[in-house]
Parts: C-alpha cells; structure tokens; sequence
C-alpha cells in the first residue's frame, strides 16, 4: 500500500513540473517583448522623475522566471497537491492552573473504637467529708407489745400481735405450745403479727412470740381459745 502511494506521488509530482515548465516557458515567450519594451518605459519614467540619478532598473530575466515560477507553483499546488503526511505531534505545553475547588463530600461512615488507653495516674487525695451522725446503739430485743389471750367462735379469724424493738431489729418466730406452727395455708405472718383464718377447735392452745437478735432473746406468751357455735 505504501509503495502505491509513493508511485502515485511521484507521478502527481511528475506531472506538476511537466505543467510548471510549460506554463513557464509560454510566459517568458509572451514577456520577451514586453520585458524589452518595460525596460524601455522604465528608463524614460527615471529619466523624467528623477533627472539627477544616472540609474536605470532593469527587470532581470532570472527575477521574472522566479516569480512565475512560484506563482504556478502556488496554483498548481492548490489543484494538484496532494495531502501531506501529518507531522510529529509537538511537546506538551505547560500545566495550566489549578481550577477551583469543587463542593464538600459527603461525611464517611464513623470509624471503630479503638482499644483502650493505659489508666491514668492515680489523682490527688480528696478532703475529709464531715463527721456523719451518731448511729443506734446496739440493744437487745424488746417486746413492746406482747400478745393478747383471745377467744374466737369457729370458722372465725384469730389475729395475735406482737410488737418488738431491738438494735440489730429482732426476728419473731411464733410457737404453739412451744412447738413450730404447722404448715397450713391458713396461718399467715407478717411483721410479727400471727392470723389463722377458717379456726377449728384444733387450733385453740398457747401461743409464743420469740423475738431473737445477737444479743438475746424474749418471748411472750397468750392462749387462743375457740368457742363452738351454738343454735
């Protein structure tokens, strides 16, 4: 292909000059009288300007070849040349300047903790608060309130207190002729106080309040008795 190209230029080349000559030749054979008779005109014209100066211009014959020659050239490369290899690409020129900054992104997604730091030292000692208040002395347990002998009619409700002071507070027990009370989701305690729902001749007798803490224990005692019904 590339050879081709080069033929095919050569001949577009060949046939240029072929013209050139031709058109060269038919322009100097028409200007030869006329460069003859320019000579002529231009001698009388510098005699007639300026008298003083003895010099004449003469139009060379070389000087009007190449002229032509040029011109001919000039058009004939318009209709005949044809296109040229593209040349080397140039250097790069200098970076141009640094454009605006552009808007803020967006907020990147929060890191994980990292470890732990080493403790710090450790601080200064702080004041001394102030003297609190004196607290409870210690006693032993107190019964206050002691039981009251009761009587109840059957199926009735049998309600015994016993109130009780100490210092560490003392815990009550209760005891039915010196024994621990029965299993029975009839007999309920709360803070020392015995109720015994739904009473039954069984539950009359002797009951005891026990009140124990470290430094002691107390008792008081009362009797429940139940009455039955009559009609």
């Amino acid at each position: 292909m590339l050879q081709v190209l080069t033929l095919q230029r050569e001949k577009s080349i060949h046939s240029r000059r072929t013209v050139n000559d031709e058109l060269i030749t038919s322009a100097l054979r028409s200007d030869n009288g006329k460069v003859a008779e320019n000579n002529v005109r231009q001698k009388r014209n510098a005699k007639n300007v300026n008298k003083k100066s003895n010099v004449s211009e003469i139009v060379s014959r070389e000087y009007i070849k190449r002229e032509v020659r040029l011109a001919i050239s000039n058009l004939a490369c318009v209709v005949y040349c044809p296109k040229g290899v593209r040349g080397r690409r140039g250097r790069p020129g200098p970076p141009g300047k640094h454009g605006p900054a552009g808007p803020q992104g967006p907020q990147g997604a929060r890191g994980t903790q990292g470890d732990q730091g080493p403790p710090g030292p450790k601080g200064d000692k702080g004041p001394q608060g102030p003297k609190g208040d004196p607290g409870e002395s210690i006693s032993a347990p107190l019964i206050v309130s002691p039981p009251m002998s009761i009587v109840v009619n059957k199926t009735g409700i049998a309600s015994l207190q016993c109130g009780v002071k100490g210092n560490p507070v003392p815990q009550v027990t209760w005891l039915k002729e010196n024994s621990s009370l029965p299993s029975d989701k009839r007999i309920m305690r709360s803070r020392g106080d015995l109720v015994i729902r739904d009473v039954t001749s069984q539950d009359g007798g002797e009951y005891t309040c026990r009140a124990r803490n470290i430094l002691g224990v107390v008792t008081s005692s009362a009797t429940l008795t139940v009455q039955g019904n009559y009609f």
